[in-house]
């Protein structure tokens, strides 16, 4: 099957950093704690944002709430969260992380630390700063236009 876009494309050239990056950040960190490295991004969300709702969890990494509902389970399972009742809504469980799971994000950030000051010898600071100015101005576009996107379409 021949692949849809050509090698210079924007969209093949950020999945190939994307892929990158992930491979570096992640691969060592879910073999290291037997998590598949997609799971890592709601930990991370959880840890920066304690008490979340799994619901609140869901929209704010555009997944579906069983998605979301299935990796708390593993995780909890695991060890690396825990859960308590919503003292004013009994019916809504806010999501915490446990000393374990902030080991690995203490862990984590020493990788992204590296792999910034990797990326800042790469690039001249001005260019660090266009790059990260660019991909803020595709992801404001993006995010307009899925505004008028409903999930049916």
């Amino acid at each position: 099957m021949k692949c849809p876009f050509s090698e210079d494309s924007v969209i093949y050239l950020l999945s190939r950093l994307q892929r990158r990056i992930f491979k570096r950040l992640y691969s060592g960190l879910a073999k290291l704690y037997e998590l598949h490295p997609g799971q890592l991004p709601m930990l991370f969300l959880v840890g920066k944002s304690p008490g979340l709702s799994q619901k609140d969890i869901a929209k704010r990494l555009g997944l579906e709430p069983g998605t979301v509902a299935v990796m708390m389970k593993r995780f909890e399972k695991k060890g690396l969260i825990y859960r308590k009742t919503d003292e004013r809504d009994r019916r809504v469980q806010r999501v915490y992380i446990s000393n374990e799971a902030e080991g690995l994000l203490e862990h984590s950030r020493k990788l992204v630390q590296d792999l910034e000051v990797e990326i800042k010898r790469i690039l001249t600071q001005d260019e660090v700063e266009e790059f990260k100015r660019i991909v803020q101005k595709v992801l404001d576009g993006l995010d307009q236009e899925d505004e008028g996107v409903t999930e049916d379409e």
